[in-house]
């Protein structure tokens, strides 16, 4: 019997409607999810008698139900004042009717305390057709958060008496309980007859909430339905993680629905038992191919509007899936990686199509499990490097990395697997929800979290690239700017085509024998032409006036009387306060020692606003393009700070991991290098500086680098500055300093012109 086209669109329409109401939000809140499941289909045995023999089968018929009442128990994520509850038939070839239904707390085992009856449309009882779905009229219930209700479902109906499927969810890992015969909805006491560990035809729960900003969905395959759990504990990680969420926010935390189904791939529906044959398990033989909505369910592609898009109050998405789609080709070259990517792609795509924001877990180890191969655990490699580099999700959680064993990355920590190698244990399910960064679900923040970092195989943020560091924004904030931290848009473009007017304009002299000198114009400059994101006013951000603050008591006099004096060692990058008298006279710049710009710290300058970052586990490399500049940062604390008497010019670094924040502290500056630089300016010495930088991948295209200049010896207080910088596809190019370097090769030649004339003045005095 085909489902009733009527039926299915209406509750089709009705159902698309839910987003949009779950979006109004009124004094009385809104709904969402607190409960939801990942449905399946169950064949009915052939005959009674063929559901006895199946019974005791995994994967058998289900459990029968004739003229009985089901109460079946589910875990809140987060409170309500109301409630309602869906049913569902969307597996079923046939209708189900419903005869009475009812919710309430539980109290213990199958007894419940207060509760009310449902009803559908005003209805006690509802005939749900083939390929459709109900949803309950709201009940009053003070529902609490992470606490059990009971609904339950009087089926008047024999399911062994139909060649219907039923809708099921298959590890519920939750005792649930069929009556004796007879509706016994909603009774204090049931009288049980036996019990079962699914969820029949139930599928989600929605609460009113108006505190509650939405609901985070956890897509995945056994490891998100929990498998290895123990039964009744709430112990599968998107438990651990609805816990954590209400001990960060309260009453503001996030509804948690997860809708894992245990043996579900991304790319390919239900396999039937040709993989447990394959796998050496005892299987019954098939008739014919097999229900793709069956036992392992249909494909993620396949269900992720149904069980992901549609859910109530959806605004966020984990997804932790592929394993299988490895695991079950044990060495066979298809799928490939690559294909398992395209799918993942996807995903992102069309939950980002409906403003979802989507995370990813990495593919947890398996070696050891019954499907394991060297050629599986290649690709499974492959999909956790793309996982954590490509940036496509819009963050990354390092399930990985939470429960391998460190000496055997490719296998779970011994005491974090349930005795088979794939399936985490109760203690392993909460080392993954550990790995998740509860900031990206605070309900403060306004809107989707921003994208987070691309990670490297080896799971840090992956900062490694070109970046480009060119901006309009000054260092300082201009003095008639006052306490004015950020402009308007209008008085930002105002204030970018005057300063690109003033970089641009002819600097010649009117002296055209001075014609090329300080003729630096649009050729030579490269500022960029746009302010920060931002539109601040300054890159210092403290102190908060956006100004280089005062220095400690001598220091300006000591530099001016340095400079007066041409005392050597010269510390600032360019020289403009006189003729040199020699090469130590120039700047570190003009004499190809440091770039202008090239720092530490660094600070956009006039041209060559480019770095690059390599990265290793242990290292990471900062080489500015001009003069080629270049800093490794060991990251292990194997390589502490050089002793003091050991100075560089660009002091001695070491970095660390802050959460995805790379930090690097430089310490060890010599005394011919000032504490802080602008391209004219340096401000006392280096000696006692402590440099902290910070570098972090806030999306795909931006590196937000920052910087604290520390030194109680030339400065009354530090200064901090941050500077975005953007990705850039083109390579570092050569910064030939000396080969361009005509200060220097002039000033030689200059004066061995002067020397001559000198000679021969003398030897023209000695000759009169």
């Amino acid at each position: 019997m085909q489902p009733s086209r009527g039926i299915a669109v209406l509750t089709l329409i009705g159902l698309l409607a839910v987003p949009v109401l779950a979006g109004a939000q009124g004094d009385d809140g809104r709904w969402i999810g607190t409960w939801s499941t990942g449905p399946l289909a169950l064949d009915p045995p052939a005959s009674p008698e063929a559901g006895e023999a199946a019974a005791g089968l995994p994967f058998g018929a289900p459990v029968r139900q004739a003229d009985q009442t089901l109460r079946q128990v589910v875990r809140t994520s987060i409170a309500g004042t109301e409630v309602r509850v869906t049913v569902s038939n969307v597996f079923g070839s046939e209708p189900l009717a419903i005869g009475a239904a009812h919710v309430a707390l539980r109290d213990e085992g199958s007894r419940i305390g207060d509760g009310a009856p449902l009803t559908f449309g005003g209805k006690a009882s509802v005939t749900i057709e083939g390929g459709s779905t109900v949803l309950s009229d709201p009940v009053e219930l003070e529902v609490p958060a992470l606490g059990d209700l009971a609904v339950d479902l009087y089926l008047p109906g024999d399911t062994w008496g139909t060649s219907s499927p039923a809708t099921v969810h298959s590890t519920g890992l939750t005792t649930n309980y069929v009556s004796a015969s007879g509706n016994h909805a909603g009774a204090a006491e049931l009288p049980v007859e036996s019990t079962l560990q699914q969820w029949f035809y139930l599928t989600r729960v929605d609460v009113r909430s108006a505190t509650a900003p939405g609901a985070v969905v956890t897509l995945g395959d056994s490891i998100t339905d929990g498998t290895g759990a123990t039964p009744d504990t709430n112990s599968r990680w998107p438990d651990f993680l609805a816990r954590r969420l209400a001990e960060a926010y309260g009453e503001r935390a996030p509804g948690v629905l997860n809708v894992g189904i245990a043996g579900n791939r991304v790319l390919s529906d239900n396999p039937g038992f040709e993989f447990l044959r394959q796998a050496g398990l005892p299987v019954p033989e098939s008739d014919g191919p097999p229900n793709p909505n069956a036992m392992f369910g249909p494909k993620a592609l396949d269900r992720l509007d149904r069980d992901v898009l549609l859910q109530t109050g959806v605004t966020h998405v984990i997804v932790l899936e592929s394993i299988n789609d490895i695991g079950m080709a044990f060495a066979a070259a298809e799928p490939t990686a690559e294909d398992i990517i395209a799918a993942h792609r996807a995903l992102i795509q069309r939950a980002q199509a409906q403003g979802l924001t989507i995370y990813a877990g990495t593919l947890t180890p398996f070696e050891g499990a019954l499907y394991w191969t060297p050629e599986g655990e290649a690709k499974r490699q492959a999909v956790n490097t793309w996982i954590r580099t490509s940036g496509e999700y819009d963050g990354v959680f390092d399930f990985d990395v939470a429960v391998r064993d460190p000496d055997a990355p490719t296998k779970f920590r011994a005491d974090f697997h349930a005795d088979d190698w794939l399936h985490p244990n109760d203690a392993g399910y909460e080392a993954m929800a550990g790995a998740i960064d509860l900031a990206l679900f605070d309900p403060e923040k306004p809107g989707p979290p921003v994208s987070v970092a691309p990670r490297t195989a080896w799971g840090a943020p992956d900062l490694g690239g070109v970046w480009d560091f060119r901006t309009i924004t000054p260092l300082e904030r201009p003095a008639e700017l006052g306490d004015r931290a950020v402009l308007t848009p209008e008085e930002a473009a105002a204030f970018a085509e005057q300063a690109i007017a003033g970089l641009n304009a002819d600097r010649r002299p009117d002296d055209a024998a001075q014609d090329v000198e300080r003729a630096y114009n649009d050729f030579w400059w490269d500022w960029g032409d746009s302010l920060t994101e931002d539109l601040r006013t300054s890159l210092i951000v403290d102190p908060p006036d956006g100004r280089i603050p005062a220095r400690v008591v001598g220091v300006d006099e000591a530099d001016q009387a340095r400079r007066a004096g041409w005392h050597r060692p010269i510390r600032e990058r360019v020289v403009f306060y006189g003729p040199a008298r020699g090469p130590e006279d120039l700047g570190l710049s003009e004499r190809c020692m440091l770039g202008f710009n090239a720092g530490p710290p660094l600070l956009p300058s006039a041209y060559n606003n480019n770095l690059q970052i390599f990265q290793t586990p242990d290292h990471v490399v900062i080489y500015s393009e001009m003069v080629h500049d270049a800093r490794i940062v060991p990251l292990s604390e194997d390589h502490p700070h050089l002793p003091e008497s050991i100075r560089q010019w660009m002091g001695d670094s070491r970095g660390r991991w802050d959460g995805d924040t790379l930090v690097v502290e430089s310490t060890n500056y010599t005394d011919k290098t000032g504490s802080f630089y602008t391209i004219i300016d340096s401000y006392g010495s280096g000696e006692t500086l402590r440099l902290e930088e910070r570098f972090t991948r806030v999306d795909a295209d931006t590196l937000l680098y920052s910087f604290t200049v520390d030194d109680p010896a030339t400065f009354t207080r530090p200064i901090t500055a941050e500077i975005p910088m953007q990705r850039s596809d083109l390579p570092l190019f050569e910064y030939a300093c000396h080969e361009g370097n005509y200060g220097m090769t002039n000033l030689l030649a200059g004066a061995r012109v002067q020397e001559r004339e000198a000679a021969e003045d003398e030897g023209g005095a000695d000759g009169r």
